[in-house]
């Protein structure tokens, strides 16, 4: 054979190779297509399933939503997600519901209407509200640097614990040096913690920042750390039972997925969750005008039914008897600042972020007002939180802690959502009042075992007392507030914090 054949041959089978080559990859690409199309067509039809069944429950006054299966026997059942929307936005659909939507939006637009015309009577400008906004946003700049600090900490928790896992899986098993690094990484877990709240509470009391800016900046700490924390619980056990001589794969999720999951609508953790096609754009532009108008028509109320009522509090004696007749005759105001803040957080919002980020789980609450005891209220009111009380707190104490125990992980669970409520009050106003703390776990735990048979009598209690709780809170929260801001005292000392001024004013 001479050598032109030769080169001939080689030519002629790396052409065939090429050839099998782009043969394999072709059918790989068209797999890989098809998977995906079915995947899409799948998603499709059991959310169309999930949508009509659900309308119809709500047809029929038999609405009830499964999140939650069972897996294993003696385990509680875990969080699922599915592609469904979110109650209202079914509702909407619905003529006579969408009627009731157009009366409020008539409503907020007859307000803006008043304090436009009270504005230009009073002081020729029109600012229908928008300067208690501003006043109530100041020093927003410094909490966006605040919030890429807690950010970018967030981010390193995802490095530190990749460290820890590829170092773990390959140190042998059941040796002292395994349970030392063990006992390095969890110490240094709580730690930072630790470190990660005292500097941030810390930086909103220097930063003296107005109590709306230092709320955002103290929910996002905590948002960013139950993020944080489920990440890791939910991760850790695969890191456990990794065997690095059978298994291929890294047991750590990919930095792509962490990420999404810090911007993800849902604090539990998964590595793929259900997704839209699409983007829609105009529905995003539509809940960003809701958010507006929503933040507008707060600041409209609250300056009406609550700050300028207070403001003058602190100059002289409290006249008790018109706080009651306040608290009582504001409960409509009460109801309004609940239903405000429901919506504008759990349906705006994260409706909002959810269709941003093709997040196809929108269902961030229940039917909570159908509800005729506190139980189901709670449980319904915020979807988002209760998961991750339910999952990290409530079901790992059930099963790990206090096996078959429900009474102590569910009081435990109410003592940690009213701490981290009440801390976040108490460090954006300023002073420890613990009117939420009272509402949440000592009220609260009691009207949990208050029930009236599934009867109206009970709907009717829990719509009574919810406004009445609201208005009560927010009654004396600005009374401290404002007794405080207009009878200051010199040489505050810690214990300042703690002491209600209403109980060593000398004005008073």
């Amino acid at each position: 054979m001479n050598g032109a054949q030769f080169m001939k041959e080689i030519a002629n089978q790396k052409m065939i190779d090429n050839i099998e080559y782009l043969e394999q990859e072709t059918k790989q690409k068209i797999n890989r297509e098809i998977d995906h199309f079915i995947s899409e067509v799948v998603n499709e039809v059991t959310k169309n399933e999930s949508n009509v069944k659900q309308l119809t429950n709500i047809f029929n006054n038999n609405y009830e939503i499964t999140d939650k299966v069972k897996v294993l026997n003696g385990r509680l059942p875990e969080k699922v997600f599915v592609c469904r929307n979110s109650l209202l936005s079914d509702l909407y659909t619905i003529k006579h519901i969408r009627t009731i939507y157009h009366i409020f939006i008539a409503l907020f637009v007859g307000q803006c209407i008043h304090n436009a015309v009270e504005d230009y009577l009073s002081s020729g400008q029109i600012l229908i509200g928008t300067d208690k906004i501003f006043n109530g946003l100041a020093k927003f700049d410094v909490a966006a640097t605040l919030w890429i600090t807690m950010f970018l900490l967030t981010l390193a928790n995802y490095v530190f614990f990749v460290c820890w896992s590829n170092i773990r899986i390959n140190i042998f098993p059941n040796t002292l040096k395994l349970k030392m690094w063990d006992c390095v990484w969890i110490g240094s877990l709580i730690c930072y913690y630790i470190s990660f709240f005292y500097y941030f509470t810390n930086a909103v009391f220097n930063n003296k920042f107005p109590p709306p800016t230092a709320i955002i900046v103290l929910i996002e700490s905590v948002r960013l750390t139950m993020k944080s924390y489920a990440f890791i619980r939910s991760n850790v056990p695969r890191v456990l039972n990794y065997k690095s001589h059978s298994e291929k794969e890294n047991p750590c999720p990919s930095f792509s997925k962490f990420l999404y999951f810090l911007f993800a609508p849902t604090l539990i953790y998964k590595d793929n969750y259900p997704r839209t096609r699409t983007i829609r754009w105009k529905a995003v532009f539509f809940y960003a005008i809701e958010f507006t108008s929503i933040i507008l028509f707060i600041s409209f109320f609250m300056n009406r039914y609550f700050l300028s009522v207070f403001q003058d509090y602190g100059k002289g004696p409290i006249p008790w008897k018109e706080v009651a007749l306040h608290t009582l005759g504001n409960l409509p105001a009460g109801g309004a600042f609940m239903l405000c803040g429901f919506y504008i957080l759990l349906h705006v919002w994260l409706n909002g972020f959810a269709e941003i980020l093709t997040f196809g789980d929108r269902m961030f609450y229940k039917d909570w007002w159908n509800s005729t005891s506190y139980g189901p209220y709670y449980r319904k009111w915020n979807v988002v939180v209760h998961d991750w009380l339910y999952t990290y707190i409530y079901k790992d104490m059930y099963e790990n802690v206090l096996p078959k125990n429900r009474f102590v992980p569910k009081l435990f669970v109410f003592f940690v959502s009213a701490l981290v409520h009440e801390y976040i009050l108490s460090v954006a106003f300023g002073f420890f009042f613990p009117i939420l703390f009272l509402e949440f776990f000592v009220i609260g735990v009691t009207l949990v075992f208050l029930t009236f048979g599934g009867t109206f009598h009970g709907n009717i209690f829990l719509w009574f007392t919810i406004p009445f709780g609201a208005c009560l809170a927010i009654n004396m929260y600005c009374i401290e507030y404002f007794v405080r801001q207009n009878c200051p005292i010199e040489n505050a000392t810690a214990t300042d914090f703690f002491i209600p001024r209403l109980l060593t004013c000398k004005q008073l």
